[in-house]
């Protein structure tokens, strides 16, 4: 008899057939590694016979009067068969959502790990925006960490000695990474601005209770609060902002807003539900809405002390 499975990565819901249990293999909506747990022996007198011909036989009993809307999905990755129940007419969406939210986290991951590679290259983490010899503002960070991207061609098209809006800069900021590219946004819509450059979807929060203070980046070391439970990198709309080299982040003194909110106090703002964040440790967490400013505040200060949701991630 198939038993209910939820993806612990993209909390999809599948059934499958007890004689999988105990077995691996990945997901098949969002590809991430899996292992089924192994399920308890049932009461066979209570199993529903399946009627291989229509799903309404297959799942009779368990999902009655809703059975008309599904749609059975067959599915065998790495030995492991997955039968993928996909219910009513938001089935669709919540796939793709889940998958946006996926492919957000790989994005978060990417960037962190470029982050943490610069730190060990350079003693700290990249400073959120290059200067010249007079404090003035020249490329963001995400121009700074191409090289630790696999980027090296695209960093050279840049001239470092010349802010972002020079006409050199311009040119070189056409061509965005599609790392910085929120998975949800689609082809032009609100991706292009300053020029024609590319608008990015991922920002640090910068501030003097932050991994990035005025005097300087910190190192993962300095977050005493536990690397894993330390924002390093999220998912954000800040309003102006018109290039992804331009040297725009949120800023911890202003970060009041709730999650999605939108504008300049808020993170988020792209992904349904929440927003996806990548820690100091380099991983990347989904961070449900419905949690105070101030919880979300203390897991961006990197040595606050402060309690903490224990639950806040998901």
């Amino acid at each position: 008899m198939p038993y209910l499975f939820t993806c612990s990565h993209c909390q999809t819901k599948t059934l499958v057939e007890d004689r999988y249990s105990g077995l691996s293999g990945k997901c098949v909506t969002c590809g991430q590694p899996i292992t089924v747990p192994r399920f308890a022996a049932r009461d066979r007198g209570k199993e529903v016979a399946a009627d291989s011909g229509t799903a309404k036989g297959f799942l009779s009993g368990m999902f009655a009067g809703r059975i008309a809307t599904a749609v059975v999905a067959v599915a065998i990755v790495a030995g492991l068969a997955v039968v993928a129940i996909r219910l009513g007419e938001g089935a669709v969406s919540r796939v793709q959502e889940a998958r946006i939210r996926s492919g957000s986290l790989k994005n978060l991951e990417r960037i962190a790990d470029a982050l943490r590679a610069y730190a060990a290259d350079r003693g700290s983490f990249p400073p959120p925006m290059s200067r010249d010899n007079s404090g003035k503002p020249l490329l963001s960070w995400r121009v700074l960490i191409l090289p630790y991207l696999g980027e090296e061609d695209l960093f050279r098209q840049f001239d470092l000695s010349r802010p972002w809006d020079s006409m050199e800069n311009q040119q070189a900021s056409l061509e965005m990474p599609k790392v910085y590219r929120h998975p949800g946004v689609r082809g032009n819509q609100g991706s292009f601005g300053f020029g024609g450059a590319a608008v990015a979807a991922y920002y640090l929060i910068t501030g003097d209770q932050t991994l990035f203070p005025v005097s300087g980046p910190r190192r993962e070391e300095d977050a005493t609060d536990g690397a894993e439970r330390t924002i390093l990198v999220v998912e954000a709309t800040p309003l102006g902002v018109t290039s992804w080299a331009e040297p725009a982040d949120l800023e911890f003194g202003s970060l009041w807003g709730a999650i999605n909110a939108g504008g300049d106090t808020a993170a988020g703002g792209l992904t349904d539900g929440g927003v996806a964040v990548a820690t100091a440790d380099g991983r990347g967490r989904f961070v449900r809405e419905g949690y105070s400013p101030r919880d979300f505040r203390a897991f961006v200060t990197p040595a606050g002390s402060e309690p903490l949701a224990i639950d806040l991630f998901d």
